[in-house]
């Protein structure tokens, strides 16, 4: 299958990308695609009987949470840990892993929840991952949700090493009634909060996370004004758009296609994109491989998010499991996964041209949205598409294209 983006045209089988149709038409052949995808599924095999190496640590530092989000996927999880996580634990979790043979190299650590903030000893477990592992950046996704007392607190001491420390922001943009809230702080509040994060000099994402209650021209009418308000700071925020993956909460059809129309006209000048491919990662994410003048394949990795094989996730009582969206799932090795068979071989995904590039997505968002169909499609498969060809068309409105291909 081949889409056209402008003068882009991509063919889904292979993962390549290229600039002349007809050089590639002279290239292609069956047994160049088969070739391909024979060595996808190999390489997938392979990740799961080699050494772990743990380049992603998700950590929980805290369960605890003041926020009622309705669609949160740890919604009937938060508050079930009542202890933090603290640095003594963490070691303790690490050398366990080590034990049994995982190897630490952490290149991106991310911070969920629960509330990360709410852990009292964050900042000591990011200053010893960054001394330890030399760990070059922390991503912390909150909702801000706690006393202006801690909230001072914690920017006090993250702002020494602010630099490494980039914050996603939940927040309902164009969405009434709210979906994110809590008792005690108010949307204004929240902005405020995000002002002295902003003003401070930290790295700040709105993430919007799209509902059925959202309306998509609102949503974008108050991105464009946080835009206007933040054009002159030279750290200016950054937005993000995700849909809800959850039962009662997922978008409809309609509005996913006022998304993509809505994104499309605001990526090539603006701070907005989605969350499966945000940015560049489109081409910063796989190996690239030049076929000609003309012509690259693009190789990602055979597992979208590195379950079971690069990834791992540290609860705050210093458990590790294999993903922070399972919390009550201890499982590490997939060979005792109940839903391995689904994981590896899921019939949608076998027979989709998108395997190579999303590589089956978010597996549990996946199995959300695979309940609530919309016209016997699922939305977040759609979602991922479209993310897709958002970012291909990002990619074309820059500059001396092939150059920056050089350049990687």
């Amino acid at each position: 299958m081949i889409i056209s983006i402008h003068d882009f045209y991509y063919d889904l089988d292979t993962s390549i990308l290229f600039f002349d149709l007809d050089k590639y038409n002279q290239i292609k052949t069956q047994q160049m695609v088969d070739d391909i995808r024979e060595k996808f599924f190999k390489r997938r095999e392979a990740k799961f009987k080699k050494n772990k190496t743990i380049t992603t640590f998700n950590i929980t530092p805290s369960m605890s949470c003041n926020g009622r989000c309705l669609y949160c996927y740890n919604e009937d999880m938060n508050n079930t840990i009542v202890e933090d996580l603290t640095v003594d634990k963490l070691k303790i979790a690490i050398d366990d892993l080590k034990n049994k043979n995982y190897i630490i190299k952490p290149q991106m650590t991310r911070m969920y929840g629960g509330e990360p903030l709410l852990c009292k000893d964050l900042y000591d477990i990011l200053f010893f991952l960054k001394t330890e592992y030399n760990v070059p950046f922390f991503h912390i996704s909150t909702g801000l949700f706690m006393s202006d007392e801690l909230f001072e607190q914690q920017i006090s001491k993250l702002i020494y090493i602010k630099d490494m420390v980039h914050f996603s922001v939940g927040i309902d943009l164009g969405t009434i009634p709210y979906t994110r809230f809590c008792p005690s702080i108010d949307k204004n509040m929240l902005l405020q909060r995000i002002d002295k994060l902003i003003s401070y000099g930290f790295d700040v994402v709105f993430v919007n996370t799209v509902t059925c209650d959202t309306n998509v021209t609102a949503l974008f009418e108050e991105i464009s004004i946080l835009e206007n308000k933040y054009k002159e700071y030279t750290n200016r925020p950054k937005f993000r758009i995700s849909i809800a993956c959850d039962e009662k909460y997922i978008i409809t059809k309609k509005q996913l296609n006022e998304l993509y129309v809505n994104l499309k006209n605001n990526y090539s000048n603006s701070y907005i994109t989605s969350n499966i491919f945000p940015y560049l990662d489109v081409i910063y994410a796989p190996n690239i491989f030049k076929i000609s003048d003309d012509m690259y394949y693009f190789n990602y990795d055979s597992m979208y998010c590195g379950i079971f094989t690069d990834m791992i996730n540290i609860l705050p009582n210093g458990t590790p499991i294999h993903c922070h969206m399972a919390i009550d799932d201890p499982i590490l090795n997939i060979d005792d996964f109940k839903y391995k068979d689904q994981l590896l071989h899921d019939t949608d995904c076998l027979n989709c041209d998108y395997l190579f590039i999303c590589r089956g997505g978010c597996f549990y968002r996946k199995q959300i949205t695979d309940r609530c169909k919309h016209d016997n499609e699922n939305l977040y498969c759609e979602w991922i598409k479209k993310s897709f060809e958002l970012s291909l068309y990002k990619l074309n409105n820059k500059e001396n294209i092939k150059q920056l291909f050089k350049n990687l």
